[in-house]
């Protein structure tokens, strides 16, 4: 009796283990990478209509002008390097359009 109930247990804690398995993809933005655009790599992510696929989407250094996509699903999205510090600084320098300025 006692190894039929180990078995039962074993075969539970399995099926339990392979059920909340996903597959990671990962997809490549910027310069060498496999898209051009960050919206274009969450547009990929989104598609996939499996939720127990998940994306990484790893963006190369570079600066995204007027890239702003719509997330459908857990993902990450992150840098493989910071920004160097001159690069950090111009991007302070810009008029942030969403800002009021004060007459």
């Amino acid at each position: 009796m006692r190894n039929l109930g180990t078995a039962v247990a074993v075969v539970l804690t399995v099926a339990a283990s392979s059920a909340s398995a996903q597959s990671v993809f990962t997809l490549t933005v910027g310069l060498g990478g496999q898209y051009a655009h960050i919206t274009d790599a969450v547009a990929v992510a989104n598609s996939d209509s499996d939720l127990g696929n998940y994306y990484v989407v790893n963006l190369a250094p570079g600066i995204y002008i007027n890239d702003f996509p719509t997330v459908l699903r857990p993902m990450t999205i992150q840098s493989t390097q910071p920004l160097p510090p001159s690069a950090r600084s111009s991007r302070r320098r810009c008029p942030c359009p969403t800002r009021r300025v004060s007459s």
